[in-house]
């Protein structure tokens, strides 16, 4: 099936990997260049915020966010998703994310 056929969806790990957070700008760059790698593909075409969890008074929000918007600006992902498990979460930064989709995540355990 030709790419442009295929709407490719990916997120932001869970893991926050051999980071201090989630959202550390680097490893968000490292987790897309990767998941690019993984999919074989030059453009994610919705790349997620995996889960609402932007640290303490969410002082890794505003990176975070800058992070997929430069991403979009370099044409690594198209438009920018957010989820998470807890509804409330999502509606705590819908206006200032300003998604492209929303995705309420099953119950995580």
């Amino acid at each position: 099936m030709p790419r442009n056929e295929i709407f490719l969806a990916s997120e932001i790990w869970l893991s926050a990997g051999g980071a201090d957070h989630f959202y550390d700008p680097a490893y968000m760059r490292e987790q897309c260049e990767i998941s690019l790698y993984d999919l074989q593909t030059d453009v994610i075409d919705l790349y997620y915020f995996h889960h609402c969890d932007f640290g303490p008074n969410d002082e890794y929000f505003d990176d975070a966010l800058a992070n997929m918007r430069r991403f979009r600006e370099e044409g690594k992902i198209r438009f920018i998703g957010l989820s998470d498990w807890d509804s409330r979460k999502i509606m705590k930064f819908i206006d200032r994310v300003d998604p492209d989709a929303c995705s309420r995540s099953a119950s995580h355990q």
